[in-house]
């Protein structure tokens, strides 16, 4: 359990910074 609670951040915070770039380079792709 100890195991999960300490990747859980890694695995969220990445999955956000994912989102984010994805989101980013969308953006950008429709404004052009």
């Amino acid at each position: 359990m100890l195991i999960g609670l300490y990747q859980s951040p890694f695995f969220l915070a990445k999955t956000l910074i994912n989102c984010l770039a994805f989101y980013e380079e969308g953006g950008s792709l429709m404004e052009n």
